[in-house]
């Protein structure tokens, strides 16, 4: 039982299911296949037993003992449910919270900071201007040539 829980609590990782699926799958399997020969081997040990002796006995001490052993069975089967349905819950949590990390985690590179932004601003800005003089000076050159199809187009795509 154990086992299977913990089979449980790592099928919760992403990461895990990915790199292991296949070996998770057979651990699965096997453990269906224990739980299966122990049912039926409790089915043959109980097979040959009396029935009831142990409820006959409680009845004969008290009437009120019938109430005590389904209590007793109705909260044993409701503890252990809420303890896997517990270790579910948590392994769960761990896992959103470990996403959650991966996903919060710095870049690479750090992000630039205010003073890093100024500064390529300023680069950018001077690069504009360059490209804008190479220009003025293209088109220039251009009509000083006599080349009326530089500066047309020019006229052309400023419009």
């Amino acid at each position: 039982m154990l086992l299977n829980a913990a089979l449980l609590g790592l099928e919760s990782y992403s990461a895990v299911v990915e790199e292991w699926h296949r070996w998770l799958r057979l651990a699965e399997h096997g453990c269906l296949a224990v739980f299966t020969v122990e049912i039926l081997l409790r089915l043959g040990a109980h097979a040959d037993r009396p029935r009831g002796d142990a409820v006959h006995a409680g009845l004969e001490v008290s009437r009120w003992s019938l109430v005590y052993y389904a209590s007793y069975v109705l909260i044993a089967s409701f503890v252990l449910v809420n303890v896997l349905i517990g270790v579910v819950i948590t392994s769960l949590d761990e896992a959103r919270q470990m996403e959650q990390e991966e996903a919060t985690e710095e870049p690479p590179y750090p992000a630039p900071g205010l003073e890093v932004r100024r500064l390529l601003f300023t680069r950018i800005t001077a690069a504009r201007q360059a490209l804008d003089d190479l220009e003025r000076d293209l088109l220039r050159r251009a009509a000083a040539d006599g080349s009326p199809d530089i500066g047309a187009a020019r006229a052309a795509s400023r419009s």
